[in-house]
């Protein structure tokens, strides 16, 4: 009998043990958890340590009714640490199926690096903005999330973390723009993440502008440059005018178009078209494109040997 339950609680350990491990890598990707759960974990591991040192070095200096509380007492103990991942286990695998949903406004998303014991870990991702309530709420996101909605602003932003003393990259989506997030209640775990009201900045491929002439002003470098708009072919929206300032970012090097020609150094004053990938209407007017011309009625530029 005695042995009996002693085989019980060793192997209920085990699997309080394993699932402790399981809900850390399935809710939180094991390293982005709140400081508690490594708390307890790290309880856990001690009270096993402690349980191995009695079971090879200590019970036989104990009476035999001691002997067998020892093994119920630190079961109990690691059950009673274990509780925060089996609520989060239990509450949040309930959620799956019906996660909470909600609509986000004024949204900004953050990139933080994360360590434990000063040892870097994989960054965090997480997304906060407030409900239709004005309720300020805080989920986390996958770095895939993060990305996605990122194009939304030129540029992550840093900023210093006092609490945590690291610094902080994130970016403010736009403020007329909905998001509809759907997520696990304890782990704010979001397990999808929809644009419900698309930024009225940012420019689609659904839209009419499909390509635009304009004059450089300024070459920033190989792939950014200024123009200014000179044609906008059959487009009447809101996003671009003729006359507009842009900045031209290309996805890749946009300096030497090729045209009957040969090859040409793109320079200030000239007349070049291109392709709309991607737009977007903040401070600044940003367009993004993979190919640059130069224009058909241009017949200058700076041969490139």
């Amino acid at each position: 009998m005695k042995k009996l339950m002693n085989t019980i609680c060793y192997v209920l350990i085990l699997l309080l043990v394993i699932l402790d491990i399981t809900v850390l890598t399935y809710f939180f990707d094991f390293w982005t958890a709140p400081v508690r759960y490594y708390i307890c974990l790290g309880c856990i591991a001690a009270a096993i340590i402690l349980l191995l040192i009695f079971q090879i070095k200590l019970k036989k200096r104990l009476k035999p009714s001691v002997q067998n509380l020892i093994p119920i007492g630190f079961t109990v103990l690691i059950l009673l640490l274990s509780s925060i991942f089996l609520y989060t286990g239990a509450k949040d695998t309930l959620a799956m199926k019906k996660p909470v949903q909600v609509t986000v406004n004024q949204t900004k998303f953050f990139r933080t690096p994360h360590s434990i014991l000063n040892i870097p870990m994989e960054d965090t991702y997480c997304m906060e903005g407030t409900d239709l309530f004005d309720q300020k709420i805080s989920l986390r996101i996958s770095e895939k999330n993060y990305n996605t909605y990122s194009y939304i602003t030129n540029e992550e932003y840093m900023e210093y973390d006092p609490e945590t003393k690291n610094i902080v990259y994130s970016y403010k989506y736009s403020e007329d723009s909905k998001l509809m997030a759907e997520y696990l209640p304890v782990s704010k775990k979001v397990v999808s993440l929809v644009e419900i009201t698309p930024s009225s900045h940012t420019y689609t491929q659904t839209d009419e502008l499909k390509s635009i002439e304009a004059q450089i002003t300024a070459v920033l470098d190989d792939r950014t440059m200024e123009a200014t708009v000179t044609d906008t072919g059959e487009y009447n929206g809101s996003h671009l005018k003729e006359g507009d300032t842009i900045t031209i970012q290309g996805t890749m090097t946009i300096l030497y178009p090729y045209n009957v020609q040969g090859f040409y150094e793109i320079k200030e004053g000239d007349l070049v078209s291109f392709e709309v990938d991607n737009l977007v209407n903040q401070d600044s007017i940003v367009i993004t494109t993979s190919v640059l011309n130069l224009a058909e009625n241009q017949t200058e530029g700076e041969e490139v040997n």
